[in-house]
């Protein structure tokens, strides 16, 4: 399990955002790679490749803004974070999972992670300083509150 940076807590918290998110953002990246391999459904594939083309983009937005704001400042990965509790799982079962039980359990997988990013995109939207930040919050909450409606009916499908 990811640990907090030492300090992060008492970091600026628009840093900490960034750090957190970015973080939150490759995790989900990596299951969609496993994903793009591994899933069955054609939907899910080129589901789990919208993931990582608009992650990616988020994270090299955020990074720019973090070299802007915040050059030399220590890593501010906070785990305490709304969003983050629970939400950074196991990805050796994923990995080991194949066929239908894969599409299934990256779906179960997927859906309370993006609803961890919605929640942590919430609370940037009330903490956040910086209005590029609340603008990618409110498009963070948008994208990914459509992508759990979409897997949640993806699930009910698969089952």
């Amino acid at each position: 399990t990811m640990k907090s940076s030492p300090g992060a807590a008492s970091a600026p918290y628009d840093l900490q955002f960034i750090d957190t998110m970015s973080e939150h953002h490759r995790s989900a990246i990596e299951m969609a790679k496993i994903a793009g391999e591994k899933a069955q459904h054609p939907e899910l594939k080129a589901f789990a490749g919208k993931v990582i083309e608009a992650q990616q983009k988020e994270n090299e937005q955020m990074k720019a803004w973090r070299d802007q704001w915040y050059a030399g400042k220590p890593q501010a990965i906070n785990m305490e974070m709304t969003g983050m509790q629970g939400s950074m799982m196991e990805m050796d079962n994923l990995r080991a999972a194949t066929g239908a039980q894969f599409d299934l359990m990256f779906i179960e997988m997927m859906t309370p992670h993006h609803s961890g990013a919605i929640q942590m995109a919430k609370g940037a939207l009330a903490h956040a300083e910086h209005p590029d930040i609340k603008n990618l919050a409110r498009q963070v909450v948008i994208d990914q509150q459509r992508e759990v409606e979409q897997m949640r009916k993806w699930a009910k499908e698969y089952k």
